[in-house]
């Protein structure tokens, strides 16, 4: 059986009027073993990768930054209708704050 990772991959989309934005992903990945999850994810994001056309008909390029994390779904079985899936701990809320657009 077939173990469930999460994976938290962070991309960039980079555009030739030298405008970045950074895009946090989390993966859902079913694999044999975290070797075998990272392999999968890696030919995941190779065909996410591309380019593409904006409105003001610049190139935006979206690539990989980093692999920030892969790890197992925290609790795979579940009898709720809410199931937690990956947890990361940090002590710099300041910092966080100062990345994190959804916090008021």
């Amino acid at each position: 059986m077939k173990t469930e990772y999460i994976a938290l991959v962070l991309f960039q989309f980079v555009s030739t009027s030298d405008n970045k934005l950074y895009e946090e992903v989390i993966i859902q990945v079913k694999a044999n073993s975290e070797e075998d999850a990272k392999s999968i994810l890696e030919n995941y994001i190779k065909e996410s990768e591309h380019e593409y056309k904006n409105s003001e008909n610049k190139t935006v390029r979206k690539e990989l930054v980093q692999i920030i994390d892969i790890a197992e779904v925290l609790y795979p079985e579940s009898n709720s209708n809410v199931r937690e899936l990956y947890s990361r701990h940090f002590n710099d809320f300041e910092s966080y704050k100062k990345i994190e657009t959804l916090i008021k």
